[in-house]
């Protein structure tokens, strides 16, 4: 019954735009989103009509524009809670036929502002994430490419943001075509207009870091086509406007992650424009971006990065004793994140001078109340421990309080439970959509499982050394072997082997034999 006044009621909702009655028709979309995420599908009958309207919406460019927010947002929750009904209707594809231009329109200069645009690029997002790529990446491909060849820079900013925001979904079916794919994003990042560039910086971002979710298929991409890459980028770092530099900042780091030795050939250059940027960038953002490249730089170049080295460190020092605003802080966790990587790459020796005030700023910042810096300097204790080995352990009776306290902190007020499951009823359309919406999130389970990993890391490399926490370590490990994240689960699965592990590396057992064991079963059957 309820159903037959979805109609009634879209036409309630037209009426207040009509009449430019913007607070009720806030009202109309809060009602409507609320009955799309409703586990009872009330909305089924008249989806296909309801996306129809809500496109038109949202593609009107006489309506104000917190009013097609609203209207691309339900298309976007649609995305996510009706997907397998946007699936059978078939109306993925027109979805991004119409949603595509929207991102055409210019975008505000303020980052954190949200905007028809904007929203058109969530709404592809969404899409890509959760249907099949075969429906919505084919149809992508082919708007990007006549986007691109539009002499107006919107729908060719419009293509790169789109190519950039489906990646993460259709990753696996776009890899094996990246020879072709990445011919588009360089014109990209060659284009005459600004923000053709800064779209395409990000599209390489997010297209390098493709390719690093499958380690196997990485070197031979990355190997053929860095030659090509860097250029562009380097030159992009050079670019006047900041977010293109930090965009190219963060392609660099994607990119310098599996580059290996081939990195050694620019490395010069590299270093002078990490450099210049790190001292000359005017936003946090991007000296963060810039940070993270330096870190990434010395893992790919290893020992040859020790040439640097005394010009990186009273950078890195400087920036991980900041702490005056919250921009700050993100900055200071990954310049902690920077120095493990840098510490791995120049060796104990050439460290070593450093380690006694680091290890005092490291802990500084676990104090600031920032669950992300603790959860930096965790990773640069178990960094520190694989590389000092025993020489670490003088700094565990001042670490491991903390770590246990991480481990025993209490959630209950902390994690969110993004949606609710009625276990009472059966009325759902498909059970993969009534669980759509279920996400476990907390910055206190991150930082468990980080604390966990530190465990096993430290055990296995300073050895004896942590005998005395193994018992309370194995404790809390056991008691967070059921925490309902996946992520601390696996944490602590690694690090119960690794005590096993080291268990048995410390009782000298006697050397394998092969064959042994089938002679005694031989043995034993005569």
């Amino acid at each position: 019954m309820f159903r037959e006044l979805v109609p009634g009621m879209v036409n309630v909702l037209q009426q207040c735009l009509t009449e430019n009655d913007e607070d009720n028709a806030s009202k109309g979309f809060e009602v409507f989103d609320t009955l799309l995420m409703l586990e009872i599908p009330l909305l089924s009958t008249h989806l296909a009509q309801l996306i129809d309207f809500f496109l038109n919406v949202g593609a009107n460019q006489q309506y104000d524009g917190s009013i097609r927010i609203m209207a691309l947002s339900f298309l976007m929750w649609a995305a996510v809670y009706k997907q397998n009904k946007l699936r059978t209707l078939k109306l993925v594809g027109p979805i991004v036929q119409r949603v595509m231009p929207i991102g055409t329109e210019e975008d505000p200069e303020d980052v954190d502002d949200d905007s028809p645009s904007r929203l058109a690029f969530k709404v592809m997002n969404a899409l890509a994430t959760n249907m099949p790529p075969q429906q919505v990446f084919p149809i992508v491909i082919q708007n990007v490419v006549t986007y691109m060849q539009n002499p107006d820079p919107n729908y060719r900013k419009a293509a790169m943001m789109t190519f950039a925001v489906v990646i993460e979904g259709c990753a696996d079916y776009m890899r094996p075509k990246f020879s072709e794919l990445l011919p588009i994003v360089c014109a990209g990042l060659q284009d005459p207009d600004i923000i053709v560039r800064r779209a395409a910086c990000m599209a390489l971002s997010c297209l390098a870091g493709l390719l690093f979710v499958s380690p196997e298929d990485l070197e031979s991409e990355i190997a053929e086509n860095h030659a090509t890459l860097l250029p562009l980028v380097f030159n992009l770092m050079n670019d006047v406007n900041p977010e293109v530099t930090k965009h190219a900042c963060n392609a660099l780091d994607a990119i310098l992650e599996g580059l290996g030795e081939d990195v050694l050939q620019y490395l010069p250059v590299l270093m002078e424009k990490l450099l210049h940027l790190l001292d000359n960038a005017p936003q946090s953002e991007t000296k963060a971006t810039v940070t993270a490249a330096l870190g990434s730089a010395a893992h790919a170049a290893g020992e040859e990065f020790q040439p640097y080295f005394v010009q990186v460190m009273p950078r890195l020092l400087h920036i991980i004793s900041l702490k005056s605003n919250p921009d700050e802080l993100l900055l200071r966790g990954v310049a902690i994140d920077t120095v493990g990587a840098v510490a791995e790459a120049v060796g104990k020796d050439m460290f070593r001078p450093h380690v006694e005030s680091l290890m005092n700023l490291a802990m500084e910042g676990m104090q600031l109340e920032s669950s992300r810096l603790r959860e930096c300097s965790y990773c640069f204790y178990s960094i520190l421990a694989r590389v000092f080995e025993d020489d670490f352990a003088p700094y565990l009776s001042t670490i491991m309080p903390h770590l246990i306290a991480s481990c025993q902190a209490e959630e209950k007020d902390e994690f969110a439970l993004e949606g609710e499951i009625d276990l009472t009823t059966d009325a759902f359309e498909d059970e993969d959509e009534a669980l759509g919406g279920f996400n476990f999130n907390s910055a206190i389970a991150d930082e468990k499982e980080i604390a966990a990993d530190a465990l096993g890391e430290l055990f296995e490399n300073t050895k004896v050394y942590f005998l005395p926490y193994v018992e309370q370590s194995m404790t809390e490990l056991v008691q967070l072997s059921d925490h309902i994240s996946e992520g601390v689960r696996k944490a602590v699965v690694g690090s119960l082997f690794n005590f096993l592990k080291t268990f048995s590396r410390m009782s000298n057992p006697a050397p394998f034999e092969p064959g042994l064991p089938l002679v005694r079963w031989h043995c034993l059957c005569y």
